[in-house]
């Protein structure tokens, strides 16, 4: 059965929502009217996080710190955008500096706990939450980040106790609800009481896909063919791109003896997420039992070939899930994709990772090399152009931009590309191969094959005898 990771909590700066808070429009006003309004600021800044406008938000967080120095709110709040731009030690600054201004801060100890068990620093991240809850015992928050610490360090039992803690504090906590019935369902094989938490996380946020599909899969567990089927067939009608409700459906339907409706849900899974492991070996097993060997060959060939990534990608993928417009998570699944032959995925994921910090240049040089394998040559050399502005040293992505020219019949404009690539690592053979091709491309044969000579001699190969 899939498996799903535990969700972390999304990060945000604790406060008091007003009843109807201002627009963007009423904070940009009060904002012309009085520069200095430091209040206008930061809810115009945290509109911008909410709507991924990072860099609209930094301005404005940055506005109220040169107005006042002192400013928490302002400080977790770039604190929060440097974390979700995968810039972990300045987020970490950021929010030191605010636990200094202001001591016994819970949502900082919350934010600072956040940070470390992103990062894998369990013991760190502990001790946080351990402050957050010496200072409020009943923090919902800092209980359900406790609970996932403890998930880390495979304790369930107390990860389990702490999140009917964190349900009794707040019924309406729906991640709570939601990662309990992971942890009855995956970890401590309890699929009743999972399917009772679920039915709560569905009950609170019944739009939300994922809560029908955890639920799905745990009818599926109590071989609840009809409930189960109806769990995933909600979760496909709320979000037709998401592969797990397919894949799931299509184990129902396997089990049922339907194998054609199974096939046709598993390849739906598979279209939808490329790094579907379970289900290539699923269909692959499929097919062995319809007696259609060559197909059962090639998805069990094809499971093997991408099982190396597959921890990589659900971490992620779980990152994500607690924070869609986390730049750095969205970076690395777009490469992966990329390296998995996933390509419009790795273009979309990477499109979204610079739409939020788009002064990475390696995602700038990733996304043309995405295009270019998808034969969007004319697409791919702008970001190319980009990487290189971004990264006046960055090699590979002149290189990279050398033979997008090529590959667009632009020879001259290949060759100079090239000619500052070999300037910045000289000895490269694949760049001198790049120069020969524009030279002779351009009729300067005699420089192609002095270049092409040099290649040869960095390869260590013969060169051809003329005819």
């Amino acid at each position: 059965m899939p498996r799903y990771l535990f969700i972390p909590l999304l990060l945000a700066i604790a406060c008091q929502l007003e009843e109807n808070p201002p627009t963007q429009e009423q904070l940009l006003t009060r904002i012309a009217e009085n520069p200095r309004d430091t209040v206008a600021h930061l809810a115009l800044a945290e509109q911008f996080v909410a709507q991924g406008a990072l860099q609209l938000a930094l301005t404005h967080y940055h506005q109220v710190l040169s107005l006042d120095v002192s400013t928490v709110s302002a400080m977790l709040g770039l604190g929060v955008i440097a974390q979700k731009q995968g810039r972990f030690q300045e987020a970490r600054k950021w929010f030191n500096d605010a636990l200094r201004l202001r001591p016994g801060h819970t949502p900082t100890h919350c934010m600072l706990g956040n940070l470390a068990l992103r990062l894998g620093e369990h013991a760190i991240a502990q001790t946080h939450y351990l402050d957050a809850l010496d200072i409020e015992p009943d923090h919902a928050g800092a209980q359900y980040h406790m609970a996932l610490v403890k998930v880390k360090l495979t304790s369930y039992s107390e990860a389990a106790d702490l999140l009917h803690r964190v349900t009794s504090l707040d019924e309406s906590h729906m991640l709570a609800h939601y990662t309990l019935g992971q942890l009855y369902n995956d970890r401590l094989g309890l699929p009743t009481e999972a399917a009772e938490a679920y039915r709560q996380a569905v009950v609170l946020k019944p739009a939300w896909p994922l809560g029908h599909v955890g639920l799905g899969q745990a009818l599926l567990s109590l071989n609840r063919l009809d409930e189960a089927a109806s769990a995933f067939a909600q979760a496909i009608k709320l979000d037709s791109t998401g592969a797990q409700a397919h894949i799931g459906l299509a184990e129902v339907r396997e089990r049922e003896g339907d194998w054609g409706e199974a096939e046709r849900h598993y390849l739906a899974g598979i279209w939808r997420e490329p790094l579907a492991t379970q289900a290539y070996i699923k269909l692959g097993n499929l097919y062995a039992r319809m007696n259609r060997a060559n197909e059962a060959a090639r998805y069990l060939k094809l499971f093997k070939q991408l099982s190396p990534y597959t921890n990589r990608i659900a971490k992620l993928q779980s990152q994500l899930s607690g924070d869609a417009n986390d730049a750095l998570a969205l970076y690395s699944l777009g490469v992966l994709y990329s390296k998995v032959g996933a390509t419009a995925h790795s273009v979309r994921t990477l499109k979204r990772s610079i739409a939020l910090r788009p002064d990475n240049a390696q995602a700038q040089n990733n996304l043309g090399n995405a295009l270019l394998r998808s034969g969007q040559v004319g697409r791919a050399i702008p970001h190319y152009r980009e990487a290189v502005r971004l990264d006046s040293s960055y090699f590979l992505a002149y290189y990279n931009l050398g033979q997008a020219f090529l590959l667009a019949k632009q020879p001259d404009t290949a060759l100079t590309t090239l000619r500052t690539a070999a300037r910045i690592k000289p000895d490269d053979p694949d760049v001198l191969r790049g120069i020969a091709q524009s030279l002779r491309a351009m009729g300067l044969l005699a420089q192609a094959s002095e270049a092409e000579r040099r290649y040869h001699e960095l390869k260590h190969e013969p060169m051809a005898e003329k005819p």
